[in-house]
């Protein structure tokens, strides 16, 4: 196990290497040049082009401009907004915590929700499969802006349950205007749970040492507890660390469709105003919690299933 996890770490290290060496990249390929793109919606002074140009050591090499910039991420310099003239981490850090508390509940209601209803389908059977599985088959199509707009139609102004904007203040607060939006991310990866988690019961419901415990004296409820949900839970987790990264790359549009101030939301205003430095770190900060959630999943399913880990350690 430590050596497959060792190999797994050096795989996400030089991922994310690459990763950076790709969005610190980009600024050197936009049309016009990097100096074009970074005055861009400024007063094209010379006092401005020798700011950014000593800002961004532009008049360096390649590689010497990318340690720099590698080096201060290191140090927490993100560099500094061009629009907003305040740092990058002085933005992305309050907008971080209601970013994190959206997913996370989304992430809870996907994996608790989508397991249940997929088990449900799974051992019931009959109507109640057909039910379940026709309403988890159109949850899946689903977009994530359509699923918020009847949201906000329903229970925000119809029913006045839960206010449709906005971040709150407080944790109280923070959660009561995270739950529409939430619900609305998770749609769509709730039902992918509940498939592929009915899909793995029933698959496992039919292996050999169900009819096993069976004759020994077990019913179906101690089977499906000691044996089927542990057979099912690498399987499980996979659709989990799948359905997280959906949840990260969807938040961006709900939380615009919320007016809820995150990460997404500064995200779409970095790309629309080419505020280049916040637009590279957020990049970055999203493909990291990609590679580090995809990493861990692998690695807890290799511990919960041991012909995973036979199959990974033959490979390494």
């Amino acid at each position: 196990m430590i050596m497959v996890a060792t190999r797994r770490t050096v795989e996400l290290v030089l991922t994310l290497f690459v990763a950076s060496l790709v969005v610190f990249g980009a600024l050197y390929l936009v049309p016009g040049g990097p100096i074009a793109y970074l005055v861009h919606g400024q007063v094209t002074t010379p006092q401005t082009v020798a700011r950014i140009t000593a800002e961004y050591h532009l008049n360096e090499a390649f590689v010497p401009r990318y340690w720099h910039w590698l080096t201060g991420l290191f140090q927490g310099n993100f560099g500094t907004s061009l629009i907003y003239h305040e740092s990058a981490s002085a933005l992305i850090a309050p907008r971080i915590g209601i970013t994190a508390l959206l997913v996370i509940v989304a992430a809870l209601e996907t994996c608790v929700i989508g397991a249940v209803i997929g088990l449900v389908s799974a051992l019931r059977g009959g109507a109640v499969d057909g039910l379940l599985t026709t309403l988890t088959t159109i949850g899946v199509g689903i977009p994530a802006f359509a699923a918020a707009a009847v949201l906000i139609e329903v229970f925000g102004v119809t029913l006045g349950w839960f206010p449709v904007s906005g971040a709150g203040t407080g944790f109280g607060g923070h959660l009561q205007h995270v739950v529409l939006p939430a619900t609305a991310l998770a749609v769509s990866s709730l039902a992918y749970m509940a498939r592929l988690t009915r899909a793995s019961v029933r698959q496992e419901r039919q292996r050999e040492y169900v009819e096993t415990a069976a004759a020994g004296g077990l019913t179906m409820r101690q089977t499906v507890r000691r044996h089927i949900l542990r057979n099912s839970a690498p399987s499980m987790l996979t659709a989990a660390g799948v359905s997280f990264v959906g949840l990260m790359a969807s938040e961006v549009v709900v939380e615009n469709a919320f007016g809820v101030n995150g990460l997404g939301s500064l995200l779409v205003q970095a790309v629309g105003a080419k505020d280049f430095a916040v637009v590279q770190i957020l990049i970055l900060f999203y493909v990291a919690c990609f590679m580090v959630v995809n990493t861990i999943t692998d690695l807890l399913a290799l511990k919960l299933d041991p012909r995973l880990m036979a199959a990974a350690e033959g490979g390494s």
